[in-house]
């Protein structure tokens, strides 16, 4: 997998999001799957992104009545009767928790990754590639490749309609992107202009609890600023009283997200909006779900980056390097 400019790789997710869709329907069209019979538990076993990532899929299996447990690789059990079926996601395929942990679960493995051949694909029945596509060293083309990879295995494991919509989804994106750039550009202008926010709160609830997860991460890989996530209704019980001019309150979505944008709104306090709707900061278009998440995480992708440039940062340059996060290469 090459690693290269975080900017061109974001601009290039129109292309990134067409070679992970056509590998990802190649992977499955030449695999076997379980049937996913009603009561069965299936869970995603990942770190990081991925988990983040996900939260797409537990919300669409939520819909339709079936039950995703999304669980952190590090802490997965040695007790296996969890689940039935498995998922884990690892966009380089070295991580080595969702490898362990997926070696110990007793039923159908499922991988998903974007380098072939890599040691998660050693222990996995099915594995969905993203097509080998370049990234950053920040999760970018391999996260939204992961939702539309995610949203092909929902719907070949009988989640109907999850990837409706996704075929266009690079066209959408080519079109927004630069829409919500310009969006974003605007916001930051009119309220952080001359310093970056203090701390940031990312808050979504449904499928936008992906793009908060994954925004909050980013912003702190990328942009060095304290980014936290909140699911939206747990947000109003308390945590929203930390709000404040140095801050920043970036809320994905719609429904009750919409009262806690009009409220700090009402109270002056910054907030950006990323939703459907002419109201919204970075107005979305009406599209299906998998399509609004990719959207979403987009809009966060350039948050970060525009924060990382005005804190004088490079995304993908790291202060700190843990051991053990990732296999050695061969």
């Amino acid at each position: 997998m090459l690693r290269t400019d975080y900017w061109d790789v974001v601009r290039n997710q129109p292309e990134s999001l067409r070679t992970s869709i056509a590998a990802a329907r190649a992977s499955l069209a030449a695999s076997e799957l379980p049937r996913w019979e009603g009561g069965q538990v299936l869970a995603t076993i990942a770190m990081g992104a991925s988990t983040f990532a996900s939260e797409l899929l537990v919300h669409e299996a939520r819909r339709r009545g079936r039950t995703v447990l999304n669980w952190p690789a590090s802490e997965w059990p040695t007790d296996q009767g969890a689940a039935e079926l498995f998922v884990a996601v690892s966009e380089s395929g070295r991580s080595p928790e969702p490898i362990e942990a997926l070696r110990r679960c007793r039923g159908h493995r499922m991988a998903i990754t974007n380098v072939p051949g890599s040691p998660i694909c050693e222990v996995a029945e099915t594995v969905v590639s993203l097509g080998d596509v370049a990234d950053a060293r920040v999760y970018v083309s391999g996260y939204t490749g992961t939702l539309a990879a995610l949203a092909v295995l929902g719907e070949a494991l009988g989640l109907d309609g999850m990837a409706s919509g996704l075929d266009a989804a690079p066209d959408v994106v080519a079109e927004q992107l630069p829409l919500i750039e310009a969006a974003v550009d605007a916001y930051l202008a009119a309220t952080f202009a001359d310093a970056v926010p203090d701390a940031i709160d990312c808050v979504g609830a449904g499928g936008s609890l992906a793009a908060a997860g994954e925004t909050a991460l980013m912003l702190r890989e990328a942009s060095k600023l304290p980014g936290s996530v909140f699911q939206t209704d747990q947000y109003l019980h308390g945590p929203a009283e930390v709000a404040a001019s140095n801050r920043l309150v970036v809320v994905f979505g719609g429904g009750r997200a919409g009262d806690l944008v009009a409220t700090m709104r009402a109270a002056g306090e910054p907030v950006l909006s990323v939703a459907s709707g002419p109201d919204a900061d970075v107005a979305l278009p009406e599209v299906e779900p998998v399509t609004t998440a990719i959207l979403e995480i987009v809009a966060g992708q350039v948050l970060a980056g525009r924060l990382a440039a005005q804190g004088g940062f490079t995304p993908g340059e790291f202060r700190f390097e843990f051991t053990g996060t990732k296999l050695p290469t061969p």
